[in-house]
């Protein structure tokens, strides 16, 4: 899915590449450049496994266990 966000992202830079947008130009740069040394700073921290997504467990499952449980 970041792929293809990053694919809807340089089409419409590409669209707007007037002079106009110069400001918004440098604000993704700027975002892009915090975004790879926040990543970059997570990979060396925490290495390989700090990308993985943390683990989704469903609230209502754990409540209904509590409550059967009893």
């Amino acid at each position: 899915m970041v792929i293809v966000a990053l694919v809807w992202l340089v089409f419409e830079l590409a669209i707007f590449r007037d002079a106009s947008f110069k400001d918004a130009w440098l604000y993704i740069a700027v975002m892009v450049v915090v975004g790879a040394i926040y990543l970059a700073g997570l990979y060396v921290r925490r290495g390989r496994t700090g990308l993985a997504m943390p683990e989704m467990s469903s609230i209502d499952a754990e409540l209904d266990r509590q409550v059967g449980g009893e």
